[in-house]
């Protein structure tokens, strides 16, 4: 076994790893964030019928929010990993 030989691989490994912790970190950033707002906008309503222009609750728009803020970092995070891996920019 040439140590040489599985050097490169290794650090395109540790390129592509570092890339999907850094997506995961934001990613749940992000949507802490999101919740922190949720939770601020369900104490200024003080507990009411959440419902945004009196037709749609509040919360389908937080859900559809972090479903597409997931789908997003979803997308992206393995095109990086996968360009960091193959060592492209």
């Amino acid at each position: 076994m040439n140590p040489e030989k599985w050097s490169a691989p290794l650090r395109r490994a540790g390129r592509a790893t570092l890339e999907l912790v850094a997506h995961f970190a934001v990613i749940a950033v992000a949507l802490f964030l999101m919740r922190l707002l949720e939770l601020e906008l369900g104490r200024l309503w003080r507990g009411q019928h959440r419902r945004l222009v009196g037709l749609i609750p509040v919360e389908y728009l937080f859900d559809v929010a972090d479903l597409v803020l997931l789908a997003a970092f979803l997308w992206v995070g393995i095109r990086s990993a996968v360009k960091a891996y193959r060592g492209s920019e």
